[in-house]
């Protein structure tokens, strides 16, 4: 064999070996955002959804027939459009027909429905322009709920506000409709995470522990009863390691240091768990979940999602019918946060772009469409 031939030979060996790494052996780089402006969070609410952006600015998409956007119209739509005199936001929450966003200040402001008190100005009456929540001024975490929201502090304590059926505020009072902040009772550790979810709600305690209050007919409240409880609660057999936490309709769930997914109360069957169970197909390398109406989504460390439960929308964006054990969805790239509507699921990936799936009869999915989708689908009008 003469030198060329060789020579060819060695390169055709290197090119080889460096395929093989690239499929076997190499890891995904995470891609960078390309764009000036891109997103940075991500929240589902019922019918709508929101969007953080590296600017501070909010943009929304959806139902906006209670005024959720915030742009001072009831006009919906199917692209997202970015909610004006809005900014120096940090985190966003999308509720039932509300939303909220959290300033660097430690301001909150809130828009949209209101019936309930879920703004916490005060009022009963629905907002189409944010408006501040008087009494919070150190505000560091919010979630918006069916027609509650939850704040945290920078104390580490918790106040809520809104629809009291069922003790969702978490007072320990009978008060039916709560127009402003209150404390939630029972809490003696620091709260580091909340989530408050369509009648209930939950929160992360600092050594990783979890409590939840409010409805309780599905177990949602896992103390291994079926009585609603009007402050909050400790979950049974669960006092540290918590990472993530989220409520869906009568789900709660959380990911734990072992990096698999725990749930109790009803997650998409007939039946319903009083006390934390661990979810199929979501046993390992989990690092957070979002639970909507009836389904459940895990989010691997490598940026993978997976979803289980009841699929009539699209809502687990594998394609097919119900999943009782978490599978794939494929589509998405590397994800690196991800949230759960009542029906429609949507990802943030690391190039700032944000995919929906599932209903989309309101626009929820963002792609400029009402047709529901089983597939993730890119939300235009997003970055720049």
């Amino acid at each position: 064999m003469n030198n060329r031939k060789i020579l060819l030979a060695v390169l055709s060996i290197i090119l080889l070996a460096v395929l093989a790494c690239s499929f076997f052996g190499g890891q995904p780089q995470a891609q960078e955002p390309t764009s000036s402006v891109y997103a940075t969070a991500v929240s589902a609410g019922g019918v709508h959804t929101c969007a953080l952006l590296n600017t501070g600015k909010v943009k929304c998409w959806g139902s906006n027939d209670t005024g959720q956007f915030g742009d001072g119209t009831y006009v919906s739509h199917n692209t997202a459009v970015e909610i004006p005199g809005l900014s120096e936001v940090v985190a966003i929450s999308a509720g039932g027909g509300h939303t909220c966003a959290l300033l660097s200040n430690g301001e909150v402001r809130c828009w949209g429905k209101n019936t309930s008190g879920q703004l916490g100005d005060g009022t009963k009456q629905l907002q189409g322009d944010p408006v501040i929540v008087p009494s919070l001024t150190d505000a560091v975490a919010i979630s918006a709920g069916g027609e509650h929201t939850c704040a945290i502090l920078k104390d580490g304590k918790a106040k809520c506000w809104g629809k009291n059926l069922y003790g969702r505020v978490g007072d320990g009072s009978n008060t039916r409709l709560i127009l402003s902040p209150v404390d939630v009772a029972g809490l003696t550790d620091r709260l580091v995470l909340i989530s408050a979810g369509y009648e209930h709600t939950c929160a992360v305690t600092s050594p990783g522990g979890i409590k939840c209050w409010g409805k309780n007919d599905n177990g949602q409240v896992g103390d291994d009863t079926t009585r609603n409880r009007k402050i909050a609660t400790d979950v049974i057999a669960l006092d540290s390691g918590i990472k993530s936490v989220s409520t869906g309709y009568a789900t709660s769930c959380v990911a734990t240091e072992y990096k698999n997914v725990l749930c109790w109360g009803w997650i998409g069957r007939q039946d319903y768990y009083t006390s934390p169970q661990e979810v199929a197909g979501l046993e390992k390398d989990i690092i957070a979940v979002a639970a909507g109406a009836s389904h459940i989504c895990g989010l691997t460390s490598d940026g993978i999602v997976k979803c289980l439960g009841e699929n009539e929308y699209g809502q687990l964006g594998s394609g097919g019918t119900n999943a009782y054990s978490a599978k794939n969805v494929n589509g998405l790239g590397s994800v690196t946060s991800l949230s759960a509507g009542f029906n429609h699921t949507c990802a943030l990936v690391d190039s700032g772009k944000i995919f929906c799936w599932g209903q989309n009869g309101a626009g929820a999915l963002g792609n400029g469409t009402d047709t529901d989708s089983s597939t993730p689908v890119e939300v235009i009008g997003l970055v720049e």
